[in-house]
C-alpha cells in the first residue's frame, strides 16, 4: 500500500526518515496495513502486503534478528499473520 523509494539516498527533500522504531509498533503498523488491504482490495489474489527488506542494515531497516532485538521484527510479522488470519477465520 505504502511506495516510498529510497530519496533521501538520493537526496530528495521529502524523504521518509523514521525513529524510534520498536518491533511493537512495527507491528502495529502492518497490522494495520494488512486490514487496510483486506478492507480496500476484494480479490483475494489481489490481497499483497510487501516488506521492504529482510536484511538492509546499513539504512537500518531490517526484520533479521539482531543483538538489539532479538527475534523482535520476526515475531512480530508472525503475530501481525496469525491476527490478521484469526479476524478473517471468525467473519
Amino acid at each position: 500500500m505504502i511506495f516510498q523509494p529510497d530519496g533521501y539516498r538520493l537526496g530528495a527533500r521529502d524523504a521518509v526518515i523514521l525513529v524510534n522504531s520498536s518491533p511493537e509498533a512495527y507491528g502495529r503498523w502492518l497490522s494495520s496495513m494488512i486490514e487496510r488491504t483486506d478492507r480496500r482490495i476484494a480479490s483475494p489474489e489481489e490481497k499483497i502486503v510487501f516488506i521492504n527488506a529482510w536484511n538492509e542494515w546499513g539504512e537500518g531497516n531490517h526484520l533479521e534478528p539482531d543483538l538489539k532485538r532479538g527475534r523482535g521484527y520476526l515475531e512480530a510479522t508472525r503475530e501481525a499473520l496469525l491476527s490478521s488470519a484469526t479476524r478473517r477465520s471468525v467473519s
